[in-house]
């Protein structure tokens, strides 16, 4: 349970920027609208095979990014030491990265259902 409050917790941390928000909606969206247009060539197959791939390494290195913030400012140390498990820390990390790319898989899908 101790997992999910922390996972809830970096993801609205995540969310909260207004920046990363746009960009990590922009890049499923890009990826769908750019297979709708190419929808007759290859291009439509590389761009969805590369969207997931470009999803996932946009989310680590936003999390990694967030982990060593957090090391340098003391929060993970103030974490660890109240939890007693590094463990939790993680898999709250990896929560939040499994729930911003479920949400982005599903923007990307919604657009690819709507025809224009």
């Amino acid at each position: 349970m101790t997992e999910l409050s922390l996972s809830i917790f970096n993801s609205k941390r995540v969310l909260r920027c207004r920046q990363l928000s746009a960009v990590l909606l922009a890049v499923p969206f890009i990826a769908a609208v750019v297979r709708q247009i190419f929808s007759g060539s290859d291009w439509s197959a590389v761009g969805a095979r590369l969207c997931p791939l470009g999803c996932v390494m946009l989310i680590g290195g936003i999390l990694f990014i967030q982990w060593i913030m957090d090391v340098r400012s003391g929060l993970v140390d103030g974490l660890v030491n109240c939890l007693g498990l590094r463990r939790k820390v993680v898999v709250s990390r990896v929560l939040c990265g499994v729930t911003i790319f479920a949400a982005q898989m599903l923007v990307f899908v919604l657009i690819l259902s709507i025809r224009f």
